[in-house]
């Protein structure tokens, strides 16, 4: 460092002052010398060695702070010594009947905590540090605790309950009584004595004051007041033992386990505890109320027996609180259908299909009433009967009597005017029979007269004339036909169907129809591809003046309707019952809960013999 500092002052007398062809080194001062190139560059190498050394020093002081931070942040483990033993800080042991610890350095000891005893009369046995329950004595159905006192019918016998096992002594009355003045024979004992007493005067008869509780003694010169069983006091006043604060001895309860003692006058009973079963006065065990059918579980849950209780789980397909299970269906019940069994749909009459989507064609299956002069026309969930053509129903309400209908008299015959029109049943002829050579029997549709046996076509219909009568049929679509005409026979286009829309899985093609929200919609073929077209339903008519809707229910119903019951479809046959806010399915049984001694069934309600409209 001296160096340096002469070093210092001596670059402080250098100026270097630039010129025209190099450096000029100048001394300020006249006495200072100015240093040479080799003392300059001597200088140098010492500074840079200088600078190195500082900063290796900097280095060994930045480590030797880090080392003093880690001791500094470290926590000292100090050790105990304990009878030439060293236990670590933190470690714990047991000495005597105390348990010691290491705290940084500190031995510190309490007592072992024992656990509480169930016993009257705990013993510390030797070796050991807490009191322990000896072994109990079990006399004419109760138990007594270790160095309790045994009631015993005997008179001048102690018993005592000594570790399990009953040890009794004899008391000699001839040591232990004062001496009688009456002739043995006239001696007599009083319950719970051992010392025998003389009769005198009836005490008691004369009057006493003994409480109501209690019993009156007539002893030689006096009476005594004894309390009965279950009191306490000094027989002129008599409290009711409260059995249920003690356990065991003379005035203790010998309630056992899984029951509850409840003090009554005089006495006391133990009661089960809920989910147990009583065994004997004093003892219950648990009750299995699964096996034994004494629970309140659903027909459809599964009962699980617990310590006391038992549960009720929901069997799956089902769910509820276990108590309450009804059935669930993945896809909701459509046109008011019923969930009553997993995945199964009870629909009603004129719906059918696993979520009761489709409608039931009653035409095409037959079961439709129609009368032989009428049509069947299928409608979403019901259908009609309208008169064939030819025909005309007789009354207003469109009912299944359908009567022949006279055309030549309503001008709907398409005779020709020069031909006579001639009623017959469901139908007409036209007949030139004296009419002439003028008369015709070409047709007249629509205004335009047709030859006979000349054929109309419209889109959908062929139509002829025969003999004067215009007749129509519509072709039969045959799907296999490459050339079907898909407007005339939407069902043959395969490639344009409609998804319904909740049921994802159900399609339906151009043409069919279903109900949604109380609505009739149909797949249509559109430029673009299948469309749904929705429009409000149409209701059967009712025959009834004040028809109900249901909340269920789209259309207006009788309430004596049968349609208005439940079929089950193929996955669940058979009507349900409504029972506590779900559907039980027909044929099941069960029990009312807390009755054991009613029993449900739900039957199949019968039907009218007509059929549903």
């Amino acid at each position: 460092m001296f160096i340096f500092w002469l070093t210092q002052g001596i670059l402080q007398d250098v100026r270097v002052v630039a010129g025209p062809h190099g450096y000029l080194s100048q001394c300020p001062k006249v006495d200072s010398v100015c240093p040479t190139c080799g003392q300059f560059q001597l200088l140098q190498a010492t500074v840079e060695d200088l600078t190195a050394r500082v900063n290796q020093l900097v280095q060994k002081l930045e480590a030797t702070e880090a080392r003093i931070r880690v001791v500094e942040e470290c926590d000292c483990q100090k050790s105990c010594r304990v009878n030439g033993s060293v236990h670590s800080d933190g470690a714990t042991w047991q000495r005597d009947c105390d348990l010691c610890s290491c705290v940084k350095g500190v031995v510190q000891c309490r007592p072992v905590q024992c656990p509480e005893t169930k016993c009257k009369n705990p013993v510390i046995a030797p070796g050991d540090c807490c009191p322990s329950c000896l072994k109990q004595c079990y006399f004419k159905g109760v138990f007594y605790d270790h160095g309790e006192q045994v009631n015993n019918e005997k008179q001048c016998v102690e018993c005592k309950c000594e570790n399990g096992v009953l040890r009794c002594t004899r008391i000699d009355p001839r040591t232990m009584c004062p001496e009688l003045q009456c002739p043995p024979e006239q001696q007599f004992s009083v319950p719970d004595k051992c010392c025998k007493y003389c009769p005198g005067t009836d005490y008691c008869a004369k009057g006493h004051v003994c409480h109501p509780n209690a019993t009156c003694l007539n002893l030689q010169t006096e009476y005594s007041c004894q309390c009965n069983a279950g009191f306490h006091g000094n027989g002129r006043v008599c409290k009711d033992v409260d059995e249920c604060r003690e356990i065991g001895g003379r005035l203790g309860h010998y309630c056992g386990l899984n029951t509850i003692c409840r003090n009554s006058q005089g006495s006391y009973k133990c009661e089960c505890l809920p989910g147990y079963k009583r065994v004997d006065a004093f003892n219950c065990r648990e009750h299995n109320e699964c096996s034994s059918g004494d629970h309140k579980c659903h027909p459809h849950a599964t009962c699980i027996n617990t310590e006391g209780s038992y549960s009720c789980h929901c069997n799956p397909g089902y769910a509820g609180d276990g108590f309450v299970c009804h059935p669930v269906c993945n896809e909701t019940c459509q046109n008011g259908g019923v969930c009553v069994a997993p995945n199964a749909c009870s629909c009603r009459r004129g719906f059918t299909g696993p979520s009761c989507e489709r409608d039931l064609d009653e035409c095409a299956l037959g079961i439709a009433q129609c009368h032989e002069a009428a049509t069947c026309v299928n409608q979403p969930g019901w259908y009609y009967c309208t008169c064939k053509p030819g025909y005309r129903s007789a009354s207003s309400s469109n009912g299944p009597v359908c009567i022949d209908e006279d055309e030549c008299a309503s001008e709907k015959a398409t005779c020709h005017s020069t031909a006579k029109c001639m009623n017959t049943d469901g139908s007409y002829q036209c007949s030139c029979e004296g009419r002439g050579p003028e008369c015709s029997l070409s047709c007249i549709f629509n205004g335009v007269e047709v030859a006979d046996g000349g054929q109309v076509t419209s889109k959908c219909e062929k139509c002829k004339c025969e003999a004067g009568q215009i007749v129509c049929h519509r072709p039969k679509c045959d799907c296999f036909d490459p050339k079907v005409n898909h407007d005339c026979c939407p069902e043959c286009d395969l490639a344009t169907q409609c998804q319904h829309q909740e049921l994802h899985n159900v399609y339906f093609r151009a043409g069919e129809q279903w109900l949604y929200k109380c609505q009739t919609c149909e797949c249509l073929r559109g430029e673009s591809g299948a469309q749904i077209d929705c429009w409000k339903m149409d209701c059967p008519p009712v025959q009834c003046e004040h028809p109900v809707v249901t909340s269920d229910d789209c259309c207006p119903r009788c309430e004596d309707d049968p349609c208005t019951l439940y079929e089950g479809n193929s996955s669940s046959p058979g009507q349900p019952c409504p029972y506590a806010g779900h559907y039980v399915v027909s044929g099941s049984e069960w029990r009312i809960a807390g009755d054991n001694c009613t029993s449900c069934r739900c039957k199949v309600r019968p039907t009218n013999a007509r059929k549903c409209r």
